[in-house]
């Protein structure tokens, strides 16, 4: 069974404008996740970047891997340690989110959807990657029905 899921396409040039700043002809996604029962994988068209809000609604699906997706993100196990130490007391989704704040911060040119779709197909983690897939979708719905 082969199947194609596509984020819409604005603009082919820029890559969203993060927080306050929701003009949509800086909206670019593209994403296109192809499955069939062997393959996943994700177009290279994807530029969206990352946000608060988006870290807010991709911490929940990413709670239960949060620490292996950090690792794909190259934190050392210090860095994971002490994100559980201070956050694991508010729950695994603080940890995720915690994660993810962190992960903008040091690389906020990589820290795409693209790119997180891509480490998730890579570790196999096929339903989530379609979780986040479907809430970025609508987090773009959400954008365009705003304007």
């Amino acid at each position: 069974m082969l199947e194609n899921i596509t984020l819409p396409v604005l603009n082919d040039q820029q890559p969203y404008i993060l927080p306050n700043d929701l003009n949509t002809e800086h909206l670019s996604c593209g994403c296109t996740i192809v499955t069939d029962e062997r393959h996943l994988k994700i177009s290279k068209k994807c530029n969206l970047k990352i946000n608060d809000t988006l870290i807010h609604r991709l911490s929940e699906p990413l709670r239960l891997c949060w620490k292996q997706i950090g690792r794909e993100f190259n934190f050392n196990d210090v860095d994971l340690i002490d994100i559980e130490k201070t956050y694991r007391i508010d729950g695994l989704r603080e940890c995720s989110h915690q994660m993810l704040r962190e992960w903008y911060t040091r690389s906020p040119d990589t820290c795409t959807i693209e790119h997180l779709i891509t480490i998730l197909i890579r570790n196999k983690l096929i339903n989530i990657a379609l979780n986040v897939h479907d809430i970025v979708t609508s987090y773009i719905s959400e954008i365009l029905e705003d304007k």
